[in-house]
């Protein structure tokens, strides 16, 4: 737990700190920018945290990949493009279902204005590149190939694991509408990353669902309004499907990783600096489990007292 909170930590120091750096400049050359070039506040603002969320991202990238806070193990053989196959379908499913029962919700409408903000930040080049790229492998590097990782290394049952760094990705998004969709799919997410040992899993269901999320928010309000389709409907064609495609998604991944060795221990960089050291001290010792393989049988050895007395010259040790 002390790791997962150090992760968790470092996360937010970086977020303080970053921005806190950033505010004065930036609202210096976004007022020196609006009067220049006569920007509205609205876009001023959202090029403001767009380019704050963007080296936000970056240098939270840099400090976890730099400490290996994360493993960024990539694996592209044909196992794993079969398994990136049905984690796309699965995402695509769960897409699809999320949205819908979403709008259930009877807090749907709650942060219009936070959502407001989220809707014009996908407008925005550097906003879209971050939300819907950047942000999802950063993420992922800290609250699940970090803190979920640290959680994971203790003797709990994985899911308590899993529902924790669920809990925590919902709080940090700050608003109700998000923060509930996050602790689903954070559970998901998770769920990925324990079966798979591989953050890249939930780097692509995250890319998916923030993609489309910034694609659909950019288009007008009466955009579909054309469609002969109430939202009963939507909910009666899209929900039904999506959880299929999620079912099936998630029976092929389960199948999939059972070849993946899950008692493989969760080590970052101070854990394996740690093991080197002890391995280097000579203080580490693992014995063998089996007794070591020797081709043919040995002589037995010649006691040297005999040898002495019989006057022999004792030959070297060989094989039969």
């Amino acid at each position: 737990m002390e790791k997962a909170l150090k992760y968790f930590g470092v996360w937010l120091l970086i977020q303080i700190v970053v921005a806190l750096v950033l505010i004065i400049p930036a609202a210096i050359i976004m007022l020196a920018l609006g009067s220049a070039l006569d920007f509205g506040y609205d876009v001023g603002l959202t090029w403001f945290i767009a380019i704050c969320l963007f080296i936000i991202d970056l240098v939270v990238f840099y400090v976890f990949w730099k400490r290996r806070y994360t493993n960024l193990s990539f694996l592209w053989n044909e196992k794993a493009k079969r398994l990136y196959f049905w984690v796309v379908i699965a995402s695509i499913g769960y897409i699809m279902a999320d949205w819908h029962l979403s709008e259930l919700l009877p807090f749907a409408d709650w942060e219009s204005e936070d959502l407001e903000t989220l809707s014009r930040l996908a407008t925005n080049p550097i906003g879209l590149i971050t939300a819907s790229f950047v942000a999802p492998v950063v993420e992922e590097m800290v609250f699940r190939g970090a803190i979920l990782r640290a959680l994971l290394q203790k003797k709990w049952n994985p899911w308590i694991a899993i529902f924790i760094s669920a809990a925590i990705f919902g709080i940090i998004h700050m608003n109700l509408t998000q923060g509930v969709s996050a602790f689903v799919v954070g559970i998901f997410m998770g769920w990925l990353f324990y079966r798979t040992r591989s953050i890249w899993p939930g780097v692509i269901l995250h890319m998916m669902n923030n993609t489309i999320s910034c694609v659909w928010n950019s288009f007008p309000e009466n955009t579909f309004s054309s469609i002969p389709l109430s939202p009963t409907g939507y909910l009666l064609l899209f929900v039904p499907v999506g959880l299929f495609l999620l079912v099936i998604g998630i029976q092929k991944i389960n199948l999939m990783a059972d070849s993946v060795d899950l008692s493989i221990p969760f080590l970052d960089r101070d854990d394996i600096k740690a093991l080197q050291y002890a391995q280097a001290t000579q203080s580490y010792y693992m014995p063998p489990a089996d007794a070591p393989v020797v081709v043919g049988t040995p002589i037995e050895p010649i006691d040297p007292i005999e040898d002495a007395m019989t006057d022999d010259t004792p030959t070297e040790q060989n094989f039969q």
